[in-house]
């Protein structure tokens, strides 16, 4: 559907006939050669020294739109019309037959007008058969002519024929006006006839008469050297243009320009690149004329070079100036069409769902006014498939039934496309029922084929005919033999079209034949040993390849790098047949496979779909992985891989991250149940490099140092506070203009990654996974902040039910290697001994050795750290879902002793231990930690809330013992302390905010099905009477904490089960430990389950009693910090060692008697940076 103008874009000037049918002065006037300001100046001028005619009138309306300005002449039609006293019928339905034409444009009243229309044009019947050519006659049969035009355009099913029958009428007044000598009127009529060839055939009809003006001959000359086709009629179309040249460059004020643009489009469209720059300096041309008619066709043209040149930025921003001259002119309905043009062109070439859904939501609500079958069609049909693609079998088919209705008004090959997403979607709902009725889909699609076939709409029955082979290949609830039965019925009845019928884009389908044989061969390869079936297959899919090329050129299709992947597939699953029985071509298979999805990834990051180049990077680790597997490729590169895999998802997250932190985590854990990357999670890495790294960076919490290098580049600077505007415009805009900021946004951030600042902001903010070098570089700082000798990184995650360990020394190559243990075997573990309070007994309440103690049956998750770390080193612990929920720090590892002899000893005794989702959150923490500074000294505050609520009662001596030891520490330290019942939700969030060291001893609520409901208790209101006491609680949830921005770099949680977490598909956690390095923190303390108070305390007095010391203090035997005094050997420093400081906290609990279960000491842990930085 082309809707790039109404309106003439070349003037053939309005002869002033005055209603007698004589032709006008030689001497064409302002507006006939293309002086449209002239002209409207002259008519304008005319009418303030005489009295207001309608003639005059009629003729500033034409001028109006034939530059391009309908709004203008609505305006002159409807209020200026008022004032004229003169004219008679004829003039005043030429007025309003020119008013009806402009109002249905203007107002998209389409409908409104055409009644009235209607009514002009049976009134005036007599008076166009008595004056067939006189200027009014003319006047209202071609505004009726284009009303209908357009009505047609829209709704064809109604208003074709009676399009046809006007196209009649206009081949007889064409034969009258040429009679006549009327030249230049009758070219005025050839630009509007909507009929090709009748338009060619009366330009040929008009060139061969004689005493034909110049101008007017150089213009018929010029549309149709723009009509022939280039291929038939090369010679003929440059001398008609070289003819047309001379006179137009003479006497035309942009005929030359329509030359130059027309043969550079054409040119361009032909393959020739070199003349793109001087092609977009024509739109400033058009500008200058201040012809909008002109400017938008030449912006349409552009639209067609930026879609063949796939540059989706170029067509938005033409689509945006097209939005804009459009709404200067007055036609914005028109723009809409386009528009959606434009995103349906997006949606085919890139697959994406989740950016467009609303976008078309919103313009199918707009224009759902307008009653445009045609339009509404398209934007349903857009919807159908995103739904159909998001498996929403519901939804999707109320669309389509949509698409459907709508394009039933429409041509037939519009409604047969509404017939296929109709059957398309029918597919999908008995694909979702227990039992499939593939009889009744068969009989509906035979149905549809035959309508098809019946109308000559090859392609279009085909189409059907695949959407039922798909059915069959995919559906399992069909008996095999019935299924296989069905398809060859499909392939034997598509191939018969295709033999019997020759028609265009035939090698196209003969591609998607190839491709659908060649997946049906695939799955029946799946129920044989041999690779007998896959290998046909590959030849299928290389022939279906060379099909595509033929079909495209050039061009990426989305079909043609799905081919390709399937290719990789096949040729993966080669590789595993031929390795089962040690047939040497499996190296040959695995380097095709590796081959086939590496050259898949530019062409989805040319197509702009980044959930298939995570599809693709993720099947490519997986092949090199394999590959690791049998020595074929070394560790590093395999890492680089599941490294590189992982920034798949920067696209989508990007635009996740300009939502609040909380929404966006929860966004991101459903983005990760996409069936399309869910299975590849599984097989690989389960995207751990990538899930709490960017969460970190999301509200945004911009380190100091950061800002103050923005702020000294005034570019970088003005780039980032362009940034915040369009964060904050795409956060309130509707889902119609959302869809171009966040285009703009991502436009902005390619120009914003020149700058190093910025670029350390945007991978902040993204959660840019590092690579290997980058771990090892930026590790250095951490090594001088903490003052570790050495940190090592171990990482766990699970392929299939395979379980590995991969180990990372900085500067070295990683270690991967496979643990003694299943993912079953893990899962029945915690079932058993973790998910119950019986069974978390059996290894909470028994010594370490004894012979039943159920942490023994994990020691071998950590059994590889004992060859490949030292003591003392500290370890970073990354473990996968559903690993992270095992005491990691708690199991045995051997150790050589003192003494020479070897025992096993808690991995917590043997190495410094911290917790962090992934490596690149802890660089994030640890670069957090390092510039976190306090604002004000001695801001540190220590709380402390045990009182009885509902639900909760408590032991009132624990409770005095506590709220003494708390008061003891924040005195001793000249902190603030918060109490009982002074701890109120404001007084909390308050001090929250303005503390440089948090520390939290109270009850903490978690509800593992609603992990955002996870929450620390507070007090009632302070002033509450005490028989309130058993009120119910005032509770700071996870959600609560995420709107907080907070100071501090550490935070300790003494409250049950403080560091759980809910870890989705994604291993996108979240609990507590999120939500505050999300507002803030660069590392958590808590308790992995739930604990007494006394314990609790007791541990932070041995934890904070490491902090004092590190800090400049020294302990009395009450365990009460103490003030070193001058010339103390203990120095004061700015840094304290956090994974060492809970190492011999824990070391401490275990050597006492009463501690010494790992009920008490194993249930804390570190997670985030392992260092605290204390300003100096």
């Amino acid at each position: 559907m082309s809707l790039s103008h109404y309106g003439p874009t070349k003037s053939p000037g309005f002869p002033d006939l005055a209603g007698n049918g004589h032709e006008a002065n030689p001497e064409l006037p302002a507006c006939a050669r293309g002086y449209y300001i002239q002209a409207a100046e002259e008519i304008q001028s005319l009418r303030a020294r005489t009295e207001d005619s309608a003639e005059l009138l009629i003729q500033l309306a034409e001028i109006y739109i034939t530059q391009g300005y309908l709004n203008r002449a609505h305006s002159l039609l409807t209020v200026d019309v008022q004032n004229i006293k003169d004219g008679d019928d004829h003039a005043r339905w030429a007025m309003g037959m020119m008013q009806c034409f402009t109002g249905a444009i203007v107002s998209g009243k389409i409908w409104t007008s055409l009644p009235e229309a209607g009514g002009i044009y049976s009134d005036a019947a007599s008076f166009l058969k008595a004056y067939p050519t006189s200027h009014h006659a003319l006047t209202i049969r071609l505004f009726y002519y284009r009303l209908i035009a357009l009505c047609a355009t829209f709704r064809p099913v109604e208003y074709q024929s009676q399009l046809d029958v006007l196209n009649a009428e206009i081949c007889h007044l064409m034969s009258l006006l040429l009679r006549s000598k009327y030249f230049d009127n009758a070219l005025w009529y050839i630009y509007s006839i909507q009929d090709e060839q009748l338009r060619l055939r009366s330009l040929e009809e008009l060139l061969e008469e004689e005493g034909v003006m110049p101008l007017t001959v150089a213009k018929a000359q010029e549309e149709l050297a723009s009509m022939l086709k280039p291929t038939e009629h090369k010679q003929r179309r440059e001398a008609l243009r070289q003819q047309a040249y001379i006179i137009l460059a003479k006497e035309h004020a942009h005929g030359a320009l329509d030359i130059d643009f027309n043969v550079c489009y054409e040119t361009i469209m032909d393959g020739n690149k070199s003349k793109y720059d001087e092609f977009l300096e024509y739109i400033d041309r058009y500008s200058e004329l201040d012809f909008p008619n002109g400017l938008k066709m030449a912006l349409h043209k552009c639209l067609d070079v930026a879609r063949k040149a796939q540059n989706f930025d170029l067509q938005r921003c033409l689509e945006q100036e097209l939005k804009k001259r459009s709404e200067e002119t007055g036609t914005t309905l028109l723009w809409i069409t386009s528009y959606i043009n434009l995103v349906w062109q997006y949606h085919l070439r890139s697959g994406h769902t989740d950016l467009l859904k609303n976008t078309i939501l919103e313009i199918y609500h707009e224009i759902a006014q307008y009653r445009l079958p045609m339009v509404q069609g398209q934007a349903a049909s857009i919807l159908s498939d995103i739904y159909v693609e998001q498996e929403n079998a519901e939804e999707a088919n109320r669309w389509a039934l949509v698409c459907e209705e709508q394009w039933d008004q429409c041509i037939e090959a519009t409604s047969s496309m509404g017939r296929l997403h109709k059957l398309k979607c029918e597919m999908l709902l008995i694909s979702k029922r227990e039992h499939s009725d593939y009889a009744t889909a068969q009989s509906l699609c035979d149905k549809y084929v035959e309508r098809d076939l019946s109308n000559k709409l090859y392609a279009e029955a085909i189409s059907k005919l695949e959407i039922m082979l798909c059915f069959y290949h995919t559906t399992r609830t069909i008996p095999l033999e019935d299924r296989l039965h069905c398809i060859h019925s499909q392939l034997d009845r598509v191939n018969s079209i295709i033999s019997s019928n020759t028609f265009p884009g035939s090698s196209l389908i003969k591609a998607n034949i190839m491709q659908q044989q060649a997946t049906y061969l695939i799955s029946l390869g799946s129920q044989r040993q041999d690779c007998t079936m896959e290998e046909e297959a590959i030849n299928l899919l290389n022939q279906a390849l060379q099909a595509f090329f033929v079909g495209h050129g050039k061009t990426l299709t989305f079909a043609l790098i799905t081919s390709r992947m399937q290719l990789g597939l096949t040729w993966r699953i080669c590789f595993q047949k031929y390795l089962q029985v040690g047939d040497t071509r499996c190296v040959q298979a695995l380097a095709a496979a590796e081959d086939a999805f590496t050259a898949c990834i530019p062409g989805w990051e040319a197509l702009r779909n980044p959930t298939k180049v995570t599809e693709s990077k993720y099947w490519l680790a997986l092949v090199r992985y394999e590959a690791r597997i049998v020595n074929w490729k070394p560790s590093k590169e395999v890492f680089e891989s599941l490294i590189a895999a992982e920034q798949g998802f920067d696209d989508k997250r990007k635009e996740i991250s300009i939502s609040s932190a909380l929404t966006a985590v929860q966004d991101k854990q459903r983005l990760a149940q996409d069936r399309h990357v869910r299975d590849i999670y599984c097989l690989v890495f389960q995207a751990k490099a990538r899930s709490l790294s960017d969460t970190l960076g999301l509200g945004c919490i911009v380190p100091d140092s950061l800002l103050t290098a923005i702020a000294a580049d005034e570019k970088a600077k003005e780039l980032y506070e362009k940034e915040k505007l369009l964060a904050l415009q795409i956060t309130s805009s509707s889902n119609l203009d959302r869809f171009d900021i966040r285009v703009e946004l991502r436009d902005l951030e390619t120009q914003m990654m020149a700058h190093e600042s910025l670029k350390n902001l945007l991978d902040l903010r993204h959660g840019a996974a590092v690579t290997t070098q980058q771990l090892s570089d930026r590790c250095s700082q951490a090594f001088s902040e903490s003052g570790a000798r050495k940190l090592v990184f171990v990482d766990w995650y699970v392929k299939g039910q395979e379980v590995f360990i991969l180990i990372f020394k900085p500067g070295e190559e990683p270690t991967i290697r496979r643990v003694n243990a299943s993912l079953q075997f893990i899962q029945s573990w915690l079932a058993k001994y973790f998910y119950s309070e019986q069974g978390r007994a059996e290894f909470l309440d028994r010594g370490e050795n004894h012979p039943n103690q159920a942490l023994r049956k994990m020691d071998c998750l950590i059994e590889w750290l004992e060859d490949a770390t030292e003591p003392e080193t500290t370890l970073v612990l990354s473990p996968a879902v559903p690993i992270d929920a095992v005491p990691l720090h708690a199991l045995h590892i051997p150790q050589q002793m003192l003494d020479g002899r070897r025992r096993t000893v808690a991995l917590i005794e043997r190495n410094p231990v911290v917790y962090c989702s992934n490596m690149t959150a802890f660089i994030q923490c640890c670069e957090r930690a390092a510039t976190k500074q306090a604002s004000k000294p001695s801001t540190s505050v220590f709380i402390a809330v045990y009182e009885d609520n509902e639900g909760v009662e408590n032991d009132a001596d624990e409770q005095d013992i506590l709220y003494e030891a708390t008061s003891d520490l924040a005195t001793q330290i000249a902190g603030s302390s918060l109490i009982g019942r002074e701890v109120s939700r404001p007084n909390l969030e308050r001090c929250w905010q303005a503390a440089d060291y948090i520390y939290f001893h109270g009850h903490c609520l978690t509800k593992p099905e609603v992990i955002t409901d996870q929450a620390l208790v507070l007090s009632t209101h302070p002033n509450a009477s005490i028989s309130l006491s058993h009120s119910e609680p005032v509770l700071v949830t996870v959600r609560d904490i995420f709107s907080l921005r907070l100071q501090a770099p550490h935070i300790s949680l003494m409250a049950c089960g403080s560091t759980s977490q809910k870890i989705e598909a994604g291993d996108e956690p979240l609990g507590l430990v999120t939500a505050l390095l999300c507002a803030g923190a660069a590392s958590v303390t808590g308790a992995m389950w739930p604990i007494a108070s006394a314990t609790a305390r007791m541990f932070a007095e041995h934890f904070h009693a490491e902090i004092f010391r590190t800090k400049g203090y020294k302990m009395a035997r009450s365990e009460k910090p103490v003030r070193q005094k001058e010339g103390d050997s203990m120095a004061e420093t700015d840094v304290v060692d956090l994974a060492a400081a809970l190492q011999k906290a824990v070391i401490r609990m275990k050597r006492t008697p009463q501690t010494r279960l790992p009920y008490h000491w194993a249930a804390f842990v570190v997670h985030g940076a392992c260092f605290m930085k204390y300003a100096g």
